[in-house]
């Protein structure tokens, strides 16, 4: 379920379909500096053990991808009342097959305080607005920075949820799982690690085409659902690359049918390439770097430009 304590702006959806976001552009013309910078505003986890080993997926017969799912965002400064930032903001997730945007879930705000908010609706009366309850420009700058974290979140779970479905087809996420999803189709993607569970370093293959043991990730509260994980090799690590060169993280559900040899086999035949032009090519996968692609083409030209 998406967070309740997310502050959708308002209205949403607009009122006036498609809104003319150009026309909110020259409206704070004369508020917007030259200077377009925006102003400056470890954890522990218990897992268990659950394999002893490593083990190849090469001859794994691997999941079948129905989708990629990604988020993105945006933002770009309108203007300045008082040096209080109006920030207008793009966040969207959606599924992507191939080159084709199979749902989409956007946000599109004005992101103000909320002693500007009158002034914002004034000027731009097309826009959703957020207005923020903070006066000072740099408390102002550290919620409109926590507001679009939110909302990338948000519109990430619901894409999770609104994602298509197919009978023996798995949707990829990139990023951990939603612990509260109720989906069991899904196979979560990490390319960053922020912790190393592995009790020993040698567990972790140096081989393309190999996964460390698998770990339990148990439930932190009772409406979460249990989670597997694994490392998987992407290409080989040599000698000479870092500990972590095309190291990323799979999860699964515990009670999913999707087995964490038949995800990490899957990862592995949907690596990317160094020739894709993505220089995370070594921890990424070729159709989530397509579907960010597309992602990122939704976004708005005006918050392009602003930029």
């Amino acid at each position: 379920m998406p967070s309740s304590s997310f502050s959708e702006p308002v209205p949403w959806p607009p009122t006036s379909v498609p809104v003319d976001l150009a026309a909110a552009a020259v409206a704070f013309t004369d508020s917007r500096a030259r200077d377009a910078t925006p102003t400056a505003g470890r954890y522990r986890r218990i897992v268990q053990q659950i394999e002893q080993q490593p083990r190849p997926i090469h001859d794994v017969p691997p999941a079948l991808p129905l989708g990629c799912l990604d988020g993105v965002q945006a933002r770009a400064l309108l203007g300045r009342l008082e040096h209080k930032e109006i920030t207008l903001a793009w966040t969207s997730a959606g599924t992507v097959h191939g080159l084709t945007l199979l749902d989409h879930q956007p946000r599109l705000a004005v992101i103000c305080s909320q002693l500007d908010e009158k002034e914002v609706r004034t000027r731009a009366p097309q826009l959703p607005v957020v207005a923020l309850p903070e006066s000072t420009p740099w408390g102002l700058a550290t919620l409109t920075d926590e507001w679009i974290d939110q909302a990338r979140r948000h519109v990430e779970d619901l894409a999770v949820a609104a994602a298509p479905k197919a009978t023996g087809k798995v949707l990829v996420v990139d990023g951990p799982l939603l612990r509260s999803s109720d989906r069991d189709d899904v196979v979560g993607v990490v390319k960053t690690h922020q912790a190393d569970w592995l009790p020993d370093p040698d567990l972790i293959p140096t081989k393309a085409g190999w996964r460390s043991p698998g770990l339990r990730l148990p439930a932190s509260r009772t409406t979460d659902r249990n989670v597997h994980t694994a490392y998987v090799r992407l290409h080989t690590a040599t000698s000479h690359h870092s500990y972590g060169h095309a190291l990323i993280r799979i999860e699964v559900y515990e009670d999913s049918t999707v087995t964490l040899d038949a995800a990490a086999a899957m990862v592995h035949a949907l690596r990317g390439r160094q020739s894709s032009g993505d220089p995370r090519w070594a921890i990424q996968l070729n159709p989530m770097f397509e579907a960010e692609n597309v992602l990122k083409a939704q976004i708005p030209h005006v918050i392009r430009t602003l930029r």
